[in-house]
């Protein structure tokens, strides 16, 4: 008797969902097309959906990647590479920011500034990594790096490498 009743159930339950798919499709059947008209001076833009706040472009820090070529110094960065992808493995990114730079400067270290995406100058926001990278001379060349495995979100991610308070070099990546 339960197997009558279960097949009574599923037949039922098929004619539904069959009838439920003939109704919606007489539905879109009796639309009419609309037609958009435009005159010569009106200009018509695609909707494009819109990326997530944490991928947005920061203008502020885009004014600095603009004067990486302008600086006096050599910057030449092995990784990661501008708007280089890293992925994230259980919460975690390996972050590796490693490269030189080209300088007769005595200075034994530079500090690494990570910010995210959402920084605003003079909002009192602060970097999420402040590290002092340690320089090792190699004839003009100080070559530094940085290794480390840390919990960032998917978004993307600015920083800086500077001497002192002066940038000597900006960066970006993105963590997916």
């Amino acid at each position: 008797m339960n197997s009558r009743f279960t097949i009574l159930i599923l037949t039922f339950a098929v004619l539904i969902l069959t009838a439920c798919k003939k109704d919606k499709k007489s539905e879109d059947e009796n639309q009419t097309p609309t037609i958009a008209i435009t005159t010569e001076n009106e200009r018509v833009s695609p909707q494009v959906p819109t990326a997530s706040a944490n991928f947005e472009i920061n203008d502020y820090f885009e004014t600095f990647i603009a004067k990486n070529n302008n600086n006096e110094s050599i910057v030449n960065i092995d990784k990661p590479k501008m708007n280089g992808e890293l992925l994230r493995k259980a919460e975690k990114v390996k972050l590796e920011i490693n490269g030189y730079w080209v300088s007769d400067n005595k200075k034994s270290e530079i500090t690494l500034a990570v910010y995210p995406n959402s920084f605003e100058a003079g909002n009192g926001n602060r970097s999420i990594i402040e590290q002092k990278l340690k320089l090792t001379r190699e004839n003009k060349f100080l070559i530094f790096s940085y290794l480390n495995m840390i919990q960032l979100e998917e978004g993307l991610y600015y920083y800086f490498l500077k001497d002192g308070n002066n940038p000597i070099y900006t960066g970006k990546f993105v963590v997916k």
